[in-house]
């Protein structure tokens, strides 16, 4: 004796479709295919739509992964040393720029000790009217423990680039 099928062809066709599709929508979403990111200008008008528009796709990695003790976590922190010899920590909103491209563009250039690089970014600067003289790049860091806290490691003091092409000693 034969069972009938529960699902006619049709229907496990839609469902089978239906899947293909979602899977595709997720893959489209998560590469940035549907918005690429602004710095890429020549991918413009290829932008149909950003998150939140597709939700429920995510654009982002949902699992950045497991951090285990002795991890340590690091935030760098540009400090200009102004011309009146106060220090102030420049935020990556106050030159225009996301997180991301913050800590690439310009920790990374003054921790490569590129002044034209730092330079650039400084004229987009909306802090106080003070001459900069020089950056450096502090670093906070925290090492993950066996039960789960976090410990505070000291902070380490950059190798200031002075703004006339050279670093201190």
């Amino acid at each position: 004796m034969t069972v009938p099928d529960p699902q006619p062809p049709r229907t496990r066709g839609a469902i089978t479709t239906l899947i293909i599709g979602v899977l595709v929508m997720q893959v489209l979403t998560g590469f940035k295919v549907l918005c690429p990111p602004r710095k890429f200008e020549a991918l413009q008008r290829f932008r149909v739509a950003c998150a939140p528009t597709l939700w429920p796709f995510v654009d982002y990695n949902m699992y950045n992964g497991a951090h285990y003790p002795g991890w340590i976590g690091q935030k760098r922190s540009l400090i200009a040393t102004l011309d009146d010899g106060t220090e102030r920590v420049i935020e990556p909103e106050e030159v225009g720029l996301n997180a991301h491209d913050y800590r690439r563009w310009v920790i990374h250039k003054v921790m490569d000790g590129k002044e034209a690089a730092a330079r650039d970014h400084l004229s987009r600067w909306s802090g106080p009217t003070a001459r900069v003289t020089a950056l450096r790049v502090d670093v906070e860091a925290w090492q993950l423990e066996d039960d789960g806290s976090l410990s505070e490691l000291p902070v380490e003091h950059g190798t200031p680039l002075l703004l006339d092409g050279s670093r201190a000693r």
